[in-house]
């Protein structure tokens, strides 16, 4: 099996086709096709089914050790999720989340990538968050954060934990 593509040939009327010509065009791209395909998948996942609370206003790691992701990448997108139960100790309360990448945090400001508001005091929210980044060939670091503006944030605690997941799209 050939280890690269063959951009297909041009064929004209007339043209004598022999074994050699299909083998390459035809035959070594469609083994090529399918090695591709049966790569594994780059990917990392974490997850934890602790429950952790903060009152904090500024962003903090949720928790720095079991919801982590190391990957290293051939450069190109990374499709990015996490999902999880959040709730709020106050009705109307601010739960705001967001992805530290390397070191970084990635979304807005003052409220991240996902902002919810507590509907009503300590009712659990499924929440599920999915975004594509760009990122340079290397190893990289993943960390969730959270924050609120008052009282407390719960993240996790209840049946099905809190799941973080990496994947390398190209």
């Amino acid at each position: 099996m050939t280890a690269l593509w063959t951009p297909p040939r041009t064929w004209t009327v007339g043209e004598l086709v022999t074994a050699g010509l299909l083998n390459t065009h035809l035959r070594d791209n469609l083994e090529f096709v399918k090695a591709q395909i049966d790569l594994p998948l780059n990917f990392a996942l974490a997850s934890s089914a602790a429950a952790y609370t903060t009152g904090s206003t500024s962003f903090a790691d949720i928790d720095a050790a079991a919801l982590k992701l190391t990957l290293t990448t051939s450069g190109g997108a990374v499709l990015l999720g996490f999902s999880s139960h959040i709730k709020h100790s106050a009705a109307q309360g601010e739960m705001r989340m967001d992805w530290n990448i390397d070191g970084v945090r990635i979304g807005e400001a003052s409220y991240g990538t996902c902002f919810l508001q507590a509907a009503a005091a300590n009712a659990y929210l499924p929440v599920t968050q999915v975004l594509i980044r760009p990122l340079s060939a290397g190893t990289h670091t993943f960390k969730l954060q959270f924050a609120t503006t008052s009282d407390t944030l719960t993240v996790g605690g209840i049946a099905g934990g809190t799941f973080l997941w990496a994947l390398e799209l190209a």
